[in-house]
């Protein structure tokens, strides 16, 4: 096949590759032994290099290198080496974390080459914010991180591993088809399914064909981090490669040492019920005309061209064993079968689908066409909305923080009595009903009600592609962090930000709400919900469904510096606020985590008031651990986790002091806020939860 280079019109590309797993300490892939993904990571930047680009691999090496025209980074070096120079593209195969690293780029992407799972998505998570594309090895791979994170097929591409058919092929052509001997190989690692082929199936097959020989290869697993279980499942393996009859591991090998022995074998045995998302050993196998016997699943129906020698009963069970058995032994008894496996592996692996070369043109195509698109695309704009009442003292500081990240500051003055709005005026804001036409910093004047009815008023005359929201009293710390990750954004619509609360008088907890999000998205349009303790989403109890918590960047909350003013503010204007909210939203999961924290909250000023358990603060305990048992311990797993917290807290106040703990409901009662005659007395009615009276 001709490679085809850059077009006239087209530029040379900077790219960098960065990985990390086994080390690479040489030069060309095929004289190396490494796993399908470290070899995929260097033959790809070998073919880009060979289409006229410039190509970096920053990986675990020895020593900052060149090899065949590549660049060799140590990982380690990566951040230090890159300082001051960007890339046009960088690409992360497997390690997706490393986009957010201060690594400068025209355009970010990755490169998967793992099955998704709860906790490998949780980690690299946050890394997609700077994705443009996602490359995926198979249709199975792409499904199951589409699973944990809907949406991604707008940013997702297929691709698959590839063959160096120019090593290749002369080793085919010198094959030796059909020797007398059956010979089968196992070229992955022992966890995946070795345990089996030689417990289960090996000991079937050498009673039906007793000259039969086993090779049993892997790549070197020294460097890589090994889960006990596999440990336990490699020495079994190494006691049942002890007692089988002609099995012979012959260690790591390298890509052309392990294609000359692959070459000369019957077939590829591989039982495995680990989740592959695209076997390069089945690829090179059926490019050098060897079939493989295999699980049905995963990815490896599209792998496999020929579907026949996939096994598909449930694996490791008597039908799997003898599904397999049988599948084998009609490759070696059956030429015809053995031949239309041949062809058909040949024909399925070719130059044109699956060389190096062929996927590296495809990626050229890509990324040209998506620098296009970058090239055409404005950048996104940014609106800054504040919600102020005399906040003469605040407003200044909090405005400062925001500049450097607004194209607009949209401030929503809910009835200031104070000089809050002449200070906004001194410093270049208008009062407007209009658009962005009228100033990229106006005022509004916004009726309030509650807090979810005034921050849907004020984001009403925002006109960013974001919104960002703060009060007067907070101060944002790290802006052009935030900036930057919305610069390359495609994929998340909110982004929660670090709030720590700060008091001179006890630790608080950080909390990480929803500060900036897309007005509209592919979802629906966004908007707030909740009179307390708002949140952004697009209906009642349905949140964004991409959020990221963005690094490096946080909020300092100064207006609750004090036990004090946090009791004033709970009782004199959050009070009403969470009444409302429950008597309007009773379905809403939120409003029980309030709940609880109200109750809570008044347990402890009861407590700290008498300076012992009163029944009061007892009956406060109580209902909020109903509403725990009755409710929050039954949400989704955010509400859920610091619900738990509260409820051991609740647990812990009445083991201290002796009291009784019932779950049955509770009735109305009234208290006082002692010690603080200017604060009014509060009411909770219990029904507001659905909890019954104390008898």
């Amino acid at each position: 096949m001709k490679v085809t280079t850059l077009m006239e019109d087209e530029d040379p590309l900077e790219i960098l590759i960065h990985t990390l797993g086994l080390p690479i300490r040489g030069d060309d892939p095929v004289d190396l032994a490494l796993g399908g993904s470290e070899s995929a990571v260097l033959s790809m930047a070998h073919a880009l290099r060979r289409l006229g680009h410039r190509v970096s691999v920053s990986c675990r090496t020895g020593e900052l290198r060149e090899s065949g025209g590549i660049e060799l980074i140590p990982a380690e070096r990566l951040v230090e080496h890159r300082k001051g120079t960007r890339c046009d593209l960088f690409l992360a195969a497997r390690e997706v974390p490393s986009l957010l690293e201060p690594v400068a780029a025209r355009m970010y992407g990755t490169w998967h080459h793992d099955v998704a799972d709860e906790e490998r998505v949780r980690l690299i998570r946050p890394g997609f914010a700077r994705a443009s594309f996602c490359l995926f090895l198979s249709r199975f791979q792409q499904e199951g991180y589409e699973a944990f994170l809907p949406g991604l097929s707008r940013l997702a591409h297929l691709t698959t591993n590839g063959v160096d058919f120019g090593a290749l092929e002369p080793i085919r052509k010198e094959a030796a088809l059909g020797g007398s001997r059956p010979r089968f190989f196992y070229a992955s690692r022992p966890e995946r399914g070795l345990d089996v082929l030689l417990g289960e199936i090996w000991p079937v097959l050498k009673s039906r064909l007793p000259e039969a020989e086993l090779l049993l290869s892997s790549y070197s697993m020294e460097d890589l981090p090994m889960h006990d279980r596999h440990r336990e499942t490699i020495r079994l393996c190494d006691e049942l490669i002890r007692r089988s009859p002609d099995v012979h591991s012959i260690g790591p090998l390298t890509r052309r040492a392990f294609w000359r022995e692959l070459s000369a074998c019957t077939a590829v045995l591989y039982p495995t019920d680990v989740p592959e998302v695209c076997c390069m050993v089945a690829l090179e196998a059926q490019a050098l005309g060897i079939p493989i016997v295999t699980t049905g699943r995963f990815s490896l129906p599209e792998t496999v061209g020929f579907q026949e020698t996939l096994i598909c009963d449930p694996w490791k069970s008597p039908a799997y064993v003898g599904s397999f058995v049988a599948t084998v032994l009609r490759l070696v008894e059956d030429p015809a079968f053995a031949e239309r496996a041949r062809e058909t592996g040949l024909r399925h692996v070719t130059r044109e689908t699956h060389s190096w070369d062929a996927i590296a043109q495809s990626w050229q195509s890509l990324f040209h066409r998506l620098f296009q698109e970058r090239l055409e695309r404005r950048k996104p704009t940014i609106s800054v909305a504040l919600l102020v009442k005399n906040e003469e003292a605040n407003v200044q500081r909090a405005v400062a923080s925001l500049e450097t990240i607004a194209d607009e500051i949209v401030i929503g003055d809910t009835g200031s009595t104070d000089g809050t709005v002449e200070i906004l005026e001194s410093m270049g804001f208008r009062r407007s009903e209009g658009g962005p036409a009228n100033g990229c910093r106006r005022w509004v004047p916004i009726p309030f009600e509650d807090f979810a009815q005034a921050r849907n008023a004020l984001a009403r005359h925002a006109h960013g592609d974001y919104i960002l929201w703060q009060d007067a009293d907070e101060v944002l710390f790290n802006a052009e962090a935030l900036r930057d990750i919305l610069e390359f954004n495609e994929y998340f619509d909110g982004f929660a930000i670090e709030q720590r609360n700060l008091s001179l008088d006890t630790d608080l907890e950080p909390s990480y709400p929803v500060r900036c999000y897309r007005p509209e998205t592919e979802d629906g349009p966004l908007q707030w919900f909740g009179c307390l303790h708002e949140s952004v989403g697009h209906r009642l109890n349905e949140p964004p469904r991409r959020i990221m918590i963005c690094p490096d960047v946080y909020l300092a909350h100064l207006g609750i510096l004090t036990s004090r003013v946090r009791q004033e503010k709970a009782l004199a204007r959050n009070w009403p606020l969470f009444l409302k909210d429950r008597r309007e939203n009773p379905d809403r999961w939120a409003g029980y985590v309030i709940g609880m924290e109200q109750y809570l909250l008044l347990a402890r000023w009861e407590i700290s008031a008498a300076g012992t358990m009163t029944k009061k603060a007892c009956q406060c305990l109580n209902y909020a651990f109903e509403i725990w048992h009755a409710h929050v311990r039954c949400l989704p797993k955010p509400y859920r986790e610091f619900g738990s917290t509260l409820s051991q807290e609740i647990l812990a106040l009445l083991a201290a002091h002796g009291a009784p703990l019932r779950l049955r409901g509770g009735g109305p009662f009234q208290a006082e806020a002692e010690g603080a005659p200017e604060l009014r007395s509060w009411t909770i009615p219990p029904e507001l939860f659905g909890l019954e009276p104390f008898e």
